[in-house]
């Protein structure tokens, strides 16, 4: 089972979370909110950038969540590319490493928001699976990749181990979360003989098996 644990908004205290799935050999993603210095009454990453470049040297991959996390759907066509545009091009210039994927903000995003982020992206996130319709599959798959959240343990795992699920690959949202918090994610899945990978290696993983699809569906 392949899993791609996801760390949304970049908070301060994440860049300790980054260093210790590092020395277990753990890549994740992160999603950093740019242009705010604190969200919901704590700290993020930007308000010490260098951090930012470090997780990223560590191996972790560094996606966007916007510069200011704001409800996409409501925005005009301009403020809505500017979110989407400056995020990636702070966070690239910081890091020298493209950035392909973006996390919308509260999950929440319409046609509008997905042609935007087509411009900027290779891949978008979503958020929980069992919230929404729909799944890692199909055409337009790369902008609305679906998630579980991490709510409880033991609601996760019961999850991953549902026959749809299992021995497949699965994005893991990490909402408000903690160090302890994270190594006992790490905990309770190890037995499950995950493989975690960053996200843009599960959707790389994730076209191949469409292409696979539709090459069977259409043998020569």
């Amino acid at each position: 089972m392949y899993v791609a644990l996801t760390f949304d908004d970049g908070y301060l205290e994440h860049a300790r979370t980054a260093y210790m799935l590092a020395r277990l050999g753990i890549k994740a993603t992160f999603f950093i909110i740019t242009h705010l210095r604190r969200f919901e009454g704590k700290p993020l990453l930007t308000s010490r950038p260098e951090l930012i470049e470090r997780i990223s040297r560590l191996g972790h991959e560094i996606g966007s969540h916007t510069c200011t996390h704001p409800i996409l759907t409501e925005l005009d066509s301009s403020r809505l590319d500017r979110e989407l545009r400056e995020s990636k091009r702070f966070l690239e210039d910081l890091t020298g490493v493209e950035v392909l994927g973006l996390a919308y903000p509260y999950g929440i995003y319409n046609a509008k928001v997905i042609r935007c982020a087509t411009k900027y992206y290779y891949y978008a996130r979503a958020t929980d699976i069992s919230r929404l319709s729909g799944s890692n599959s199909g055409a337009s798959f790369r902008y609305t990749i679906q998630s579980i959240g991490v709510r409880s343990l033991h609601d996760l795992v019961s999850k991953l181990l549902n026959p749809v699920v299992k021995s497949s690959k699965t994005s893991v949202f990490i909402h408000k979360s903690s160090l302890s918090k994270a190594m006992a994610l790490v905990s309770a899945l190890k037995p499950l003989n995950v493989k975690f990978i960053t996200l843009k290696e599960l959707v790389f993983m994730l076209e191949e098996d469409e292409a696979k699809i539709r090459h069977d569906d259409n043998p020569r």
